[in-house]
């Protein structure tokens, strides 16, 4: 037997189910477009501002050269070099590093370049690319006993139509 009007029990809590709803509804502010505490502030109030810190000095290879990327003066800058994770393996005395080009590039190598005063230690590996980028994962860098403190560094990519740099990082070996 099929109903096709249903019973008073499911009335009474669909009945109950509004008694106590809609009252919940009408204690809520409408929703407008305006919120009365933000016409209170002058139009030319600013929100959130903070003095912007001085630029940091350019660090540098032993060799001399900038560790930061060179500008692209002759058209669009090209794909970043994102590091993704850095990291201090006591149990190896490696620093091991990973990360991926914003771009998908074939025949690359990825370089991890640190230095601390007049050393420097790379590490290489061959890049893979995939789907929409190219990773520049397991990168590791012994460091010798005797070394410790803190080491600068960066990630490089570099293949035939591609190179870039990462931003600068630090690392500490212990």
């Amino acid at each position: 037997m099929v109903t096709l009007f249903p019973g008073r029990r499911a009335l009474a809590r669909r009945g109950l189910l509004l008694a106590v709803t809609v009252p919940l509804l009408a204690g809520l502010p409408a929703c407008s477009g305006s919120d009365p505490d933000l016409e209170s502030v002058p139009a030319d109030a600013t929100v959130g501002a903070a003095p912007v810190a001085p630029p940091t000095p350019v660090e540098t290879y032993a060799d001399g050269r900038d560790t930061s990327p060179a500008p692209d003066e002759d058209g669009p800058a090209g794909p970043d070099l994102v590091v993704s994770y850095v990291e201090w393996n006591s149990a190896d005395r490696s620093v091991d590093a990973g990360g991926y080009l914003s771009t998908v590039a074939s025949d690359g190598r990825c370089t991890l370049r640190l230095v601390q005063g007049d050393r420097e230690l790379t590490g290489e590996v061959e890049a893979f690319p995939d789907a929409t980028t190219t990773s520049c994962g397991g990168l590791r860098v012994e460091v010798p006993a005797g070394l410790e403190g803190t080491w600068q560094g960066v990630m490089e990519y570099e293949s035939e139509s591609v190179s870039a740099v990462s931003e600068p990082f630090s690392v500490t070996v212990r």
